[in-house]
């Protein structure tokens, strides 16, 4: 739970009637649900309210990148989605974390992606 709350405070985060659209404007929260159940998005729960993180989203659209991730990794829920973007990744230089570089280099985050449920053996 400590670890959950650490990164609740570390990223930014909106509700599912907060989160910016284009100019400025409020998204629906009917596009937001819709978003994410076709899951170009995702959220976690935390104090019983869907979370979204910020860095998801582009001018109000979310960014392809973010439903590319998701369909490789298969998260179990929105933690676990939430974990793999933020936690180090061996498959990145420097062990950065995949939201470090989800804008700067997405090929990379697209590759550690791919590892994400890679077998490990002796």
């Amino acid at each position: 739970m400590k670890a959950r709350e650490r990164l609740f405070l570390e990223f930014p985060t909106f509700s599912v009637t907060t989160v910016p659209g284009p100019e400025g404007r409020l998204l629906p929260a009917a596009t937001v649900t819709e978003w994410r159940r076709e899951q170009p998005i995702f959220a976690f729960d935390h104090h019983a309210q869907d979370r979204y993180p910020a860095f998801q989203f582009d001018a109000g659209l979310p960014k392809p990148i973010v439903g590319r991730i998701l369909q490789l990794v298969r998260p179990e829920n929105g933690w676990h989605a939430m974990f793999w973007f933020a936690a180090a990744n061996a498959w990145l230089e420097g062990d950065k974390s995949p939201v470090d570089l989800v804008d700067l280099d997405p090929d990379a985050v697209t590759e550690a992606a791919q590892h994400a449920n890679d077998q490990i053996s002796d």
